[in-house]
């Protein structure tokens, strides 16, 4: 199975990926964010529409062929920014912010039903890797 974590800098999906990587036994394709974080980018640099476009056409094509479950991780702004200085980078908060909402905001209207999204916050990584695999569970067993 393929899964695509997606979210801003600092949420997580890193930890989350290895800890679930761990858990389900290596048995999975794993992608650190892929064609909504490029929508959401390219809207957040202006890209161009046909950018966009073309954009939006992949993820449908990968959609139809390979079915991936999305897992939305999300996080308090405070710890985002937390986690950016901890890797030594110079994090905007603001922009933590706009980044976080945007990620919420495409949640919602991402019309996709192989997704869920867990926010970060105040849980352990194990309460989190339980609630994901207990999803994607139940994903593989509608799929298969």
């Amino acid at each position: 199975m393929i899964i695509i974590l997606e979210g801003p800098d600092g949420s997580g999906k890193t930890t989350l990926f290895k800890a679930l990587a761990k858990a389900r036994q290596y048995k999975d394709t794993y992608i650190d964010r892929m064609f909504p974080s490029d929508i959401i980018y390219a809207t957040k640099y202006s890209r161009g529409y046909k950018q966009m476009n073309d954009l939006i056409t992949s993820m449908n094509s990968f959609h139809t062929w390979m079915k991936p479950y999305y897992v939305f991780v999300n996080a308090d702004s405070v710890d985002m920014f937390k986690s950016l200085q901890d890797k030594s980078e110079t994090p905007d908060y603001q922009e933590i912010v706009k980044d976080r909402q945007t990620y919420e905001l495409f949640y919602n209207d991402f019309n996709y039903p192989n997704k869920m999204q867990i926010h970060r916050s105040g849980k352990t990584i194990d309460y989190c890797v339980k609630q994901i695999i207990k999803q994607i569970e139940k994903y593989e067993k509608g799929l298969y």
